[in-house]
């Protein structure tokens, strides 16, 4: 069920910086998208618990994937 929220939060996340991208830049859009953001986070955090994921690993590896990527490719 968390699942459905992520993605229900990622998609008012999408909203938010399509508004922002768009010709009306103002400083409400820039803290809706800030707070979409946050939510977005908050969920993941809630899914990452419910399956035991430490978010701190997950990341670190991630980074340790791309630089070894960018790396070998030089």
């Amino acid at each position: 069920m968390q699942l459905i929220y992520l993605f229900e939060e990622l998609g008012e996340m999408a909203e938010a910086i399509r508004k922002l991208s768009g010709n009306k830049k103002r400083k409400r859009l820039r803290v809706d998208l800030e707070g979409e953001m946050g939510d977005v986070l908050i969920t993941l955090a809630t899914v990452a618990n419910y399956y035991g994921i430490n978010l701190n690993n997950s990341v670190s590896k991630t980074k340790k994937k791309i630089h070894q990527r960018h790396v070998q490719g030089l």
